[in-house]
């Protein structure tokens, strides 16, 4: 009679066996995907753009979440314009001293400078950033924007800001992908591309961010490690002393020479 007798213990192990199993199984057979890469040298656009083109997209909900930094960025980025203008205005005059905003050029440019970075852009916001941009002296400074640290893409917002503050605004697929957005922490994604399986990490790039990366991603199947080749003649975001193409080449050798990657595949984007 005893060696009929059934375990219930025993039979959950097997059971609960099984299902390990087959979920490492299930986990062998998806690639898993590290983005890394300095600050600003574009793995949060890589990263939209495979969501975009292999994964679900960008539901309205999702869309709406991204107005505040597109809204921060128009705001923050004509301000850092007119800081930079009146800066070097005073501080190499015989280089600048020439620039001279127009009467309505400055009194948007107080208004730009008294609102909040995190207010919504409205009709009002919108008309006086409108006003900036037509503005000969800022345009001057926004050609300098490599060495002043002001983003690439606030052109296409500047020039959208009219849209941009209707009140029926929903940002695009083109807005998504140009805004520009400290990454803080981890962000993944599952995608499937011709059959097969990938799960991608993107972490934040920033020297502050970078202490986040290594410890939970030894077993990535690759690193893909972006690097910027226009950020040859800018400076980086926490450090204006230091070239970003310099500090992108020093990160891809200290990445390439950590002990948690000798076994994983680098691919350099």
């Amino acid at each position: 009679m005893g060696c009929c007798e059934s375990n219930p213990d025993k039979s959950k192990d097997r059971s609960v066996g099984k299902e390990l199993n087959h979920g490492r199984k299930q986990d062998l057979n998806i690639k898993k995907l590290l983005f890394l890469g300095s600050g600003g040298s574009g793995k949060s656009t890589l990263f939209k753009q495979l969501r975009t083109i292999h994964g679900e997209g960008f539901l309205d909900k999702d869309r709406v979440g991204f107005k505040d930094h597109i809204y921060s960025q128009v705001i923050e980025q004509m301000k850092n314009i007119i800081e930079c203008y009146e800066e070097l205005r005073e501080e190499l005059p015989d280089e600048y001293g020439h620039l001279q905003l127009t009467q309505s050029g400055e009194e948007a440019a107080k208004y730009i400078d008294y609102i909040r970075n995190d207010m919504d852009v409205d009709e009002n916001v919108a008309e006086n950033v409108e006003i900036l941009w037509k503005e000969a002296a800022i345009r001057e400074i926004f050609e300098n924007r490599a060495k002043l640290k002001i983003d690439d893409s606030s052109e296409y917002f500047f020039e959208e800001v009219r849209r941009i503050a209707t009140r029926s605004y929903i940002p695009t697929d083109r807005d998504i992908l140009l805004v520009r957005h400290r990454t803080t922490g981890v962000i993944e994604q599952k995608f499937e591309i011709r059959g097969t399986n990938f799960h991608i990490f993107d972490v934040g790039g920033q020297r502050s961010e970078r202490k986040k990366w290594i410890h939970c991603f030894e077993h990535v199947t690759a690193v893909i490690f972006v690097a910027s080749l226009s950020c040859y003649d800018e400076v980086m975001f926490e450090d204006d002393t230091q070239n970003a193409m310099v500090d992108s080449v020093d990160l891809f050798e200290e990445i390439c020479n950590l002990r948690w990657f000798i076994q994983t595949a680098m691919i350099l984007f």
